[in-house]
């Protein structure tokens, strides 16, 4: 191919060189010159008709930047399973945890009172009076149902009501205040005798009283009171559920929350904590109404306090373990009962 290419180059030279004459000379030059273009379309593999034209000179385009590629999420890590203890392991390792700070208190230290100090009894009994009773004091007679050493009803004479009553089944060992007759506006006695005769009364006190009665059921207790009261009186009772953080009042021995719901009374006691007498009420609502209904009473109002529950009992497992078995389930958390430290109901005769 190359030399009919330099044969023709050739003839155009010699054209060139012996002809002079234009006119003779275009007869032989648009024709050699196609015949040119063939050959270098041969050469190149590319046939005439389809060689493109020669395109401008683009300018190169900017270049994109790359969208950012979020990192894989990696995968989620196993839960380790909790940690089972088997039942002679359990009571060992709440024995570690009783000796260890980070058992939430079930009362705060400061709010303890000193058995040893009739001041602080009275201060106490100072602030179930403003709780309990009512502000106008004109013809109120009172009756302390479940007194116990009698401060509330000495306070509440001094503090204007007009005749305050407090009775129990059996007096203080070493009484500090006078239990005899009906003298100065007050009286502590044992006999019921009394509480009748002395009656009946606008205002009845069962404080902390129901959940740790003996000898008697709550609806009895109830319905005793009842009888005694006036026809327009009005009965206030705080309850203290056994599953509120110290239900159990073992918090001057041991002051660590929700212990009795973590340990048996065996266990307790094995540990020299004895509770006292409690009716162990585990669900307060529906039990105390229920009492209430049937010693023939009616809910006027209800005050209700309430305390957080420490992560601590939720996470820490062998405590959590005991609770929900202490209430006979194998999931959730009974948070709503347990938070419930004391009902305040005020009652009347239906």
């Amino acid at each position: 191919m190359s030399e009919l290419h330099n044969a023709l180059q050739q003839v155009l030279e010699k054209i060139d060189k012996k002809e002079k004459d234009i006119a003779y000379l275009a007869k032989f030059i648009e024709p050699l010159e196609g015949l040119l273009a063939a050959i270098k379309g041969m050469t190149t593999g590319i046939p005439v008709e389809t060689l493109p034209p020669q395109a401008e000179a683009q300018p190169a385009p900017k270049p994109v930047a790359a969208k950012p590629v979020a990192a894989p999420t990696p995968p989620p890590q196993p839960v380790a399973p909790p940690v089972v203890l088997k039942p002679e392991e359990e009571l060992p390792e709440i024995k570690k945890l009783l000796e260890g700070k980070a058992w939430p208190h079930a009362v705060s230290p400061d709010l303890i009172v000193n058995d040893e100090s009739e001041a602080d009894k009275f201060e106490r009994a100072e602030g179930v009076v403003e709780i309990t009773l009512p502000s106008d004091k004109r013809e109120i007679s009172i009756l302390d149902l479940g007194c116990g050493e009698g401060h509330f009803v000495f306070k509440a004479v001094e503090k204007g009501y007009a005749k305050a009553v407090g009775y129990d089944i059996e007096k203080p060992a070493k009484p500090a205040l006078e239990w005899a007759e009906f003298k100065d506006k007050r009286q502590l006695t044992t006999a019921w005798e009394d509480v009748v005769k002395e009656g009946p009364y606008n205002h009845i006190v069962l404080f902390d009283v129901l959940d740790h009665i003996k000898n008697e059921q709550p609806v009895e207790l109830l319905q005793k009171a009842r009888s005694v009261l006036a026809p327009d009186g009005v009965m206030f009772v705080r309850c203290h559920p056994w599953c509120s953080r110290h239900g159990a009042h073992l918090y001057k021995k041991i002051n660590k929350a929700w212990v009795q719901l973590v340990l048996t009374e065996e266990e307790l006691e094995s540990l020299g904590l004895k509770p006292e007498q409690n009716l162990k009420v585990l669900s307060p609502r529906k039990t105390y109404e229920n009492w209430f209904q049937q010693a023939g009473l009616k809910v006027t109002n209800l005050d209700t306090d309430r305390t957080s529950i420490e992560q601590f009992f939720v996470n820490t497992q062998v405590i959590k373990d005991r609770i929900l078995r202490t209430y006979n389930v194998t999931n959730g958390f009974p948070q709503f009962q347990m938070e419930q430290s004391f009902l305040d109901y005020t009652l009347k005769s239906q």
